[in-house]
Formats: structure tokens, sequence, C-alpha cells
């Protein structure tokens, strides 16, 4: 509005603080009516260069032609899949919403600039709207199918990101082809992409066949018989290894009939590693042997292989002069366990008014160690069930601290979002929140973001003693143990005292990364028995990262503790 008021015929605005701003964004001009843009910040300082200076433009002047890269690019804001709370595919398909110029609702001659979902999603129900014209006896299910099986990719020139399934879905949305095409091709029913999501399997063979078989509906809509050869294309990092899709090399599919292709998934184990969001995902593509554009259904699933631990055996009861007893048990599965032990504070049972992932199930606590002029002590959380991420909106676990031990909570700490909590868009840097119960502001409660995996039932924090207002000189606390499912159901945990610096149980493995199909050793003893006195815990808590999401990363193995020292107080009499 400034510039027009001095009498500007024009606007280019960029952003003159932030180094990085690289990214063209929307912009909202109103009230002021004068043309105007937005540019990087690199292109504006060039521009910027220029001011007050004399160009002269003749015959022999050069011509320079600016490179224009393509516009079916990803914008850096656009969210990746997959869905929360099955890890099936989304977004499913792509259209333009960056600097997108359109109506005005409501206003009868103004436009409006704009970015996002809100432009996008015009887009694809005006192709949709186009579709229904043209095809008024589809279903809802062929108008999707049809947009999605004639996508184009993004950005072929540039990248591999142009077939990052869970960027882009099945690709740009094609108008043009969505409404002529002669072939749809429809994998899950509504879904229309083939989506397995989390696939959970501890299996040792060298192959395991998904039990969810799949089938391709072909629709030809042409006048004349037509057969397509079929083929596989795996465009994630991972190049197929691990995993194959088995598909028929072709098939005939008669004039204004349906074919019917089976689709079946075996996942090599022993081929596989174990990584955070290790994602497979790519196009099964069907190619008319007559000629003519081919269609494709886009794929995606997520493996996630474990272990399980079983015959774990060691005496009941420990002596309390420290001395270890030795244990073992046997690990089951496809890949490297990887373990950890906490002194086990509380277990909780399996709530039948509770989802699994918002579901407490054991809670175990240790000391770490010295980190720098702190302490730091950590606490696990093991769910029943395996949680796609360790956002509130899917699990959430607060603790209650008392830290002076009056009987009143002083805080609270709880799993957020790092973006959330600063003002910033939301994000999957998982961090441990504190809450003043008496004064109400919120902070960060530690340094170290919250350690879990993608579809995890086990969640670690790192948990500073400065930061949550505690220190060596009385490092007891009560603490009560809450957790919650997002959708309303709620679990009371463990309630109990903590002594972070004189920890009531320690614990060592043999091989704390054994391989399925082997067998470990542990031992388990009395660490300090002040702080076992403190917290009156019931053994220890051991972790594998690896384990069957949920129930299957935590095994509580309950201990005694025989040969406390006996303490008599004296008798005074009157």
């Amino acid at each position: 509005q400034n510039a027009d008021d001095l009498g500007a015929l024009g606007v280019i605005v960029y952003n003159n603080v932030r180094a990085d701003a690289e990214d063209f964004v929307s912009m909202l001009t109103a009230p002021a009516i004068l043309p105007a843009g937005h540019t990087v910040r690199s292109f504006g300082l060039a521009l910027k260069a220029f001011h007050n200076t004399t160009v002269t433009v003749g015959p022999d002047s050069a011509v320079q032609t600016v490179p224009f890269g393509s516009a079916d690019v990803v914008a850096a804001f656009s969210s990746r899949g997959p869905r929360g709370f099955d890890a099936k595919l989304k977004p499913e398909i792509t259209a333009p919403g960056v600097a997108i110029f359109a109506a005005a609702m409501g206003t009868g001659a103004e436009g409006v600039s704009m970015g996002g979902t809100s432009m996008a999603a015009p887009h694809v129900a005006g192709v949709a709207a186009l579709m229904k014209e043209a095809h008024p006896d589809w279903s809802v299910e062929q108008i999707k199918a049809a947009m999605m099986s004639t996508a184009d990719d993004l950005n072929v020139a540039s990248t591999a990101s142009y077939r990052v399934v869970p960027r882009t879905g099945s690709g740009r949305v094609n108008a043009f082809d969505s409404v002529f095409t002669e072939t749809i091709a429809t994998g899950d029913p509504k879904l229309v992409s083939l989506s397995w999501g989390v696939i959970e399997y501890g299996d040792q063979t060298a192959n395991y066949l998904v039990p969810d078989a799949k089938m391709v509906r072909l629709q030809n809509l042409g006048a004349a018989d037509e057969t397509y050869d079929i083929s596989v294309v795996f465009t994630d990092t991972m190049a197929d290894s691990g995993a194959t899709l088995d598909v028929p090399p072709s098939v005939t599919v008669t004039a204004g009939s349906t074919g019917f292709i089976p689709v079946t998934l075996t996942l090599h184990p022993l081929a596989l590693s174990f990584k955070k969001l290790e994602e497979y995902y790519g196009f099964i593509f069907f190619t008319p042997q007559g000629g003519g554009d081919a269609v494709r259904v886009p794929f995606y699933f997520v493996p996630r292989p474990f272990n399980t631990l079983t015959n774990i055996d060691i005496a009941p009861t420990v002596l309390a002069d420290g001395s270890p007893e030795i244990g073992g048990f046997d690990v089951v599965g496809p890949i490297e366990s990887s373990l950890y032990g906490y002194t086990l504070v509380g277990t909780d049972p399996n709530e039948a008014d509770v989802l699994d992932r918002g579901d407490l199930r054991a809670v175990g606590m240790d000391l770490y160690g010295p980190d720098g002029a702190d302490f730091e002590f950590d606490m696990a959380f093991n769910l029943w069930g395996g949680v796609h991420t360790p956002q509130p909106y899917y699990s959430e676990v607060d603790v209650y601290l008392d830290v002076d031990q009056d009987g009143v909570d002083d805080y609270v700490l709880f799993n957020h979002n790092y973006g959330a909590i600063t003002n910033a868009d939301e994000n999957n840097t998982w961090v441990i929140v504190i809450v003043s119960l008496s004064e109400g502001w919120l902070d960060l409660a530690s340094p170290y973001t919250i350690y879990a995996d993608y579809n995890s039932g086990l969640m670690e924090w790192y948990l500073l003693d400065s930061w949550s207002f505690l220190n060596d000189a009385d490092s007891k606390f009560n603490y009560a143990v809450y957790s919650f499912d997002g959708v309303g159901g709620s679990d009371e945990g463990p309630v109990g005292t903590f002594d972070y610096l004189t920890r009531p149980f320690w614990t060592n493995f043999m091989d704390y990364t054994p391989l399925g199909g082997t067998a470990d050793l542990f031992e388990a003893g009395i660490d300090s028995r002040a702080g076992y006195l403190v917290s009156n815990p019931l053994g220890v808590l051991l972790i594998d990262y690896r384990g069957k999401p949920g129930y299957g990363q935590a095994y509580p193995v309950y201990l005694d503790v025989t040969g406390m020292p006996t303490i008599f107080l004296p008798v005074i009499t009157k």
C-alpha cells in the first residue's frame, strides 16, 4: 500500500532479512490494486543492485534468456505422508498451490493470491467437475481413480524426488488426460492406491509372503479389446532390496469390461535392515500394446521387522550387597536387537476403553550420569501398542512432578512437537515440555529431543535435573504418570518416589546387539540400597528397541531383594 501511495506502477517484494529466503511465497496485497509479485532473496538483491542505473537498448544489444525451471516442483511447505492412524498413502495427488491468484469469494470482482491446500484443492475439484460433466455415470471412485491413473510426474528433469510417492502421491493432476483416458486402474477400494501401511513381521525365513494380497481393477473404456503390459517400478531409495511385488506380465481386457490383476507382496527379511522410516513405494504401470498412454497405480508400505525375546530366565531374588544374578534369554527374529535396561518402577494392565497407542504398559527410570553441571536421568514409557509418531494427537504421556515432596504437584512434563510450542509450523521434532502448575508458564523440559522411532510403542525422555528444578542436594521427587490416546481415552499409570542419584538396580548385557536366532545373557543387581528403599521398584525393565511395536519392546523382570540390613529404632520409656 505504501508503494501504491507513492505512485509506484508495480512492486516486486523479497525478504531482505533471512539469508535462506529462497522460496517463492504468495502475497495478499489488498487494498492496493497495483501489480505485485514476490521473488526470492537472491533475485531481489540482484534487482536492487540495478537501482538508479540507466539501461540503453539498441539493435546491437545482446539478447539474454533467463532460464526458467519447471513449475512442477513440490513446495517446500507441502506436507508429506503417510497418514497418521494407519500409515497408508497420503497425499494421493498433487495440484498447483503456490502463488495462485483466484477469484475472491463474495467480492464479485476482486481476486486473492494464496497458497497451500486452499488453492490446490479447488484445482482438483474443478477437474472432478469437468470429469463428471463428461462422464455423468462415473462413480466417485472412478473419478478419483481416473485422476490418479493419469497424473503426471513432477519435475522429471531435476532430481529423483519427482517420484517420492509420499510427497507427491500419484503425481500432478492432468485435467485433459483425466477426462479423455480410456483406461482406469484402481487398487484398494476408495483409496485407489495399493497401501499396506505398516507391515510388522518377526519371521526369520528367507521369504515372507504378506497375507494381505491385493487386486488391481483395470477398466477398458475403449471400443476395442486391449492387451496391457504390466511392470513394477520401485522409486524409493531402497531400490526394491528386500521386497518384491509380483504381478502377471500382461493382461487382456475386452472392450467395455474390467480385468482383475492379482498383486502379491513378498518381503525378504534377511535382506532388510532396520532403519527409521524405512519405506517402500513406486508404481505399477499398465501400458497398452496397441499404443496410447500408460496408466499407473501407486503403491506404498512400511516394513517393520522385529525380534522377540523368549525364555527369559533369572533368579527372582538378588542380594542387597550388589552381587549380580545372571539370567538369559533367546532372541527370535530376522534382525539385530538393540538392548538396554531400566529400573522398573511400575506396570499397568491393558485397558479396554483406551486405544493401545495411548495405553501405558510399563515405566522405567534410570540415572545416566553427569552432563556438564547437571545430572541426566532418563524415563522410558512403554505402551501396549505402536504409535505413528509421539505427537500428543496420537499418544500423550504426562508426568506430574512434586519436586519438594510436599504433597502438591509443582510441574507437569509431556511430549509435544517443537514447532507447535515455538509458534512455528508443526513438525516431527519431538520434545519434552514443562508447565508450571502454580505460575502457568510453559518451556522446554530438556535440551534433548525425545528418543522414539516411527510406528513404535516406546518413548524415552532424557532429562537434566536443573531443567526440572531438581538438584543433587535433594535428588528425590514424587511422580504420577498418566497417558492419553488422543480420542478421549486416558490411563492412570504408576505413582511413586524416585531418587535420580541413587538408582535401585543396574543391568548389563553380555551382548547389547544380539542377532536373531542367538541366545544372550544379562546381569542384574542392586546398585543402591538407599535408592531401592526410596523407590520400592518392581525389578528391571529390559528394552529391545527393535521388538514388536508396543508390548514387544519392553520386558518387565520382577525381582525381590534379600539381605537388606535391619534397622532398629531406639525405644524410649517415660
